[in-house]
């Protein structure tokens, strides 16, 4: 179960946390707080998750629940380290496991020319989210050593919706349902709690 989670947690980090790098360029992100509420859909599941966003990115947290079998887990996933590094805590059992941060563009505000190249973004039109005009890019995403293809909307640098396909099969989706912008955000989101005992990442079989 343990690398089932780590799997699912990590298809969804690709679309989730997916701005956390490079500092130096300002903002991540064009609001100071925001509360996301979204649904993904991935390996069969349909799980609820929650985003976290202060400081204009500079702290940032989700908020998973899903079914495994009939085991309902609560997870939560902290970028940490500048976001070089991510946390996922297994609420249930108090236990949590770090990896890298998955590769992937750093900042959608600020898009270098090597971003660009090396994930073939192309931008791909405009579209609504949550009642939020996006901008919609495609590109490329190695993902445990699979190319996904993916689907981003991004509004003000957020991601609000994701797909990743990988051999035009749709591996997952990810979408915001609710939005509230300026929200004040508990600090304990962004926290491990103290009786969490931090691992290394389970490899995958």
């Amino acid at each position: 179960m343990k690398t089932t989670l780590f799997i699912l947690a990590s298809l969804l980090l690709t679309g989730t946390l997916a701005a956390q790098l490079d500092p130096t360029a300002g903002h991540r992100y064009g609001i100071k707080s925001a509360i996301i509420k979204k649904e993904t859909k991935a390996a069969g599941n349909t799980m609820t998750n929650t985003l976290y966003i202060d400081d204009y990115g500079a702290r940032e947290a989700t908020e998973l629940t899903m079914m495994l079998g009939e085991t309902e887990k609560h997870l939560r996933i902290i970028a940490e380290d500048g976001g070089r590094t991510n946390v996922t805590l297994d609420l249930d059992e108090k236990k949590a496991f770090r990896t890298p941060a998955p590769e992937q563009p750093r900042n959608y505000l600020h898009l270098t020319p090597e971003d660009i190249e090396r994930f073939k973004i192309k931008e791909d039109g405009e579209g609504t989210v949550a009642g939020r005009p996006c901008k919609k890019y495609s590109m490329e995403l190695k993902q445990s050593g699979v190319t996904l293809q993916t689907t981003l909307w991004i509004w003000e640098g957020i991601t609000l919706k994701y797909e990743a396909r990988y051999q035009d099969n749709l591996m997952v989706t990810d979408e915001a349902t609710e939005i509230h912008e300026d929200a004040t955000v508990p600090a304990e989101k962004f926290a491990i709690p103290a009786e969490v005992k931090v691992e290394a990442a389970p490899l995958a079989n």
